[in-house]
């Protein structure tokens, strides 16, 4: 019965380890640097559902390309797309919080936002709260998430 046991628990092990994604296995700091990043999708989280904002929000900035450098270096090239007044952006990066906030620093200028979800693919940041119109009337009745979802190139 105790070799049973044993060889039940070595099976659960190699199950829990077998099905562990590359992505627990990567740090916070490879699965930023591994990729460019482009916004690709706005989204606010209202009664525990997602709505997609992206046409409401979504300027100028989806063909921009985001870099974080292994050596802590920030770079932020904008695209085709500039509507006249983007510009490259140079600055720092780190992960502080316990690895669960990205903080930039441009210019002087410290900003930070909140991981939610980081992948190898996908990197989606909490952008503060927003107003917004829960029920469709037209009128901002609710402060709301606002997530900015980009994607690893």
């Amino acid at each position: 019965m105790q070799k049973l046991l044993s060889l039940s628990a070595v099976v659960v092990c190699l199950v829990m380890l077998s099905s562990c994604s590359d992505d627990d296995d990567a740090s916070r700091t490879d699965l930023l640097t591994a990729k460019s990043w482009s916004i690709t999708k706005y989204e606010v989280e209202f009664s525990g559902q997602s709505i997609d904002i992206t046409e409401d929000y979504m300027d100028c900035e989806g063909d921009n390309v985001i870099t974080f450098s292994k050596d802590g270096k920030y770079n932020e090239t904008p695209g085709a797309n500039t509507c006249g007044y983007e510009e490259a952006l140079t600055g720092t990066w780190s992960l502080t919080n316990g690895d669960k906030t990205i903080s930039t620093t441009i210019d002087g200028d410290t900003d930070q936002v909140e991981i939610h979800t980081l992948t190898s693919t996908t990197l989606k940041v909490k952008g503060g709260t927003i107003d917004f119109d829960t029920n469709g009337d037209g009128v901002d009745d609710a402060e709301v998430q606002l997530y900015i979802i980009l994607t690893g190139k």
